[in-house]
């Protein structure tokens, strides 16, 4: 914090024209000790510069309180979203975009098809859910069995009604589940950031760690023999000659991509690593390293204490839209090894 305060009086910020500091999520500054809160709230003083620290939280003040007293800041408290303000942030985060149909036709998805979705959403949980991150969850997750009807020609973009005639299914589980899925908003957030993010890319190998980090997330562990078995094309004939039919789409009431990612053993996701590769590993590769970087990353959340050596579980914490985006990118069929999955 000393260092902070110099650079600041070392420059000419707030020496003519007030300088503004804003802190979004500021309770996180709790976690850093007393005295860099104080500090802050005294950074005018501290530098005799023109400066206003702003701290955006969504917790009281009373919960920051430190010991031995701090300087009381100006409480400035704002009122919740309205229904509007909620609708017009759900559509920012879709942008008009083309599809295609299984008949290979284009459909166009406008601005005014996401503000439809967008009043869909809203309409259907806005009772048992108050909190604006995980609307956008819910949207970004179901978005995608919103459209199926129309990449299948069985609706029309413009039909609404039917769309969520389709996709009604989808909701039910959906709201069966809100409070008992895995991922969390804020990690759903902090995965928005990096997914976001234009120029991300990740090293070779550690794009088939990712892949396998989310097929051990989403697929239940008693159907790794039948993908990622050496064996595997065999064990899919059946006794009589034929081969087994693929798992219905529709899907049960426990479908895992609705309740969210599961924890799994490091030794698990490792095993499926070295089953999709294609060619073997290089010597020089070290795994651990990758692991490290990608839970750094938070694309991999780490579950148990780091103070468990042995054992250690994780969660893939990226959502089907970039995974599929980073398979396509080393030609990788994601989709034929995911379970009753959409």
């Amino acid at each position: 914090m000393q260092q902070f305060i110099r650079t600041i009086c070392q420059t000419d910020i707030g020496s003519e024209q007030p300088a503004f500091l804003m802190l979004d999520r500021a309770e996180r500054l709790r976690d850093m000790g007393n005295n860099v809160l104080s500090a802050l709230l005294r950074l005018a003083e501290l530098t005799n510069r023109n400066i206003c620290v702003i701290l955006i939280s969504n917790i009281s003040f009373e919960k920051f309180r430190v010991k031995g007293g701090a300087i009381e800041p100006l409480l400035i408290k704002f009122s919740d979203y309205s229904e509007q303000d909620i609708l017009r942030i759900l559509q920012f985060d879709f942008t008009p975009s083309e599809i295609k149909t299984d008949d290979e036709n284009t459909v166009k998805l406008t601005s005014e098809f996401y503000a439809g979705f967008a009043q869909v959403i809203y309409s259907i949980f806005c009772h048992n859910c108050k909190d604006l991150n995980e609307l956008r969850y819910f949207a970004a997750l179901l978005f995608p069995l919103y459209i199926k009807p129309i990449k299948e020609g069985l609706a029309k973009t413009h039909e609404t009604p039917k769309l969520i005639k389709y996709a009604q299914p989808y909701f039910v589980e959906a709201t069966e589940k809100l409070y008992l899925r895995e991922m969390s908003s804020a990690e759903w957030t902090e995965q928005q950031k990096v997914v976001g993010r234009a120029d991300f890319e990740l090293p070779y190998y550690t794009k088939f760690l990712l892949i396998a980090s989310y097929l051990a997330s989403y697929n239940p562990p008693r159907f790794d023999v039948r993908y990622f078995a050496k064996s595997a094309e065999e064990r899919k004939k059946k006794k009589g000659g034929g081969t087994r039919k693929r798992v219905d789409n529709l899907g049960g009431k426990m479908r895992q991509q609705l309740l969210g990612p599961k924890t799994f053993p490091v030794e698990r996701m490792l095993a499926i690593f070295y089953s999709i590769l294609d060619e073997p590993l290089e010597d020089t590769i070290d795994i651990q390293l990758q692991i490290t970087s990608l839970t750094t990353l938070r694309l991999l959340v780490r579950t148990t204490g780091l103070d468990k050596l042995d054992g250690a579980k994780y969660k893939c914490n990226v959502n089907f839209e970039f995974i599929r985006a980073l398979a396509q990118n080393v030609r990788f069929e994601v989709d034929k090894y995911l379970y009753d999955f959409l």
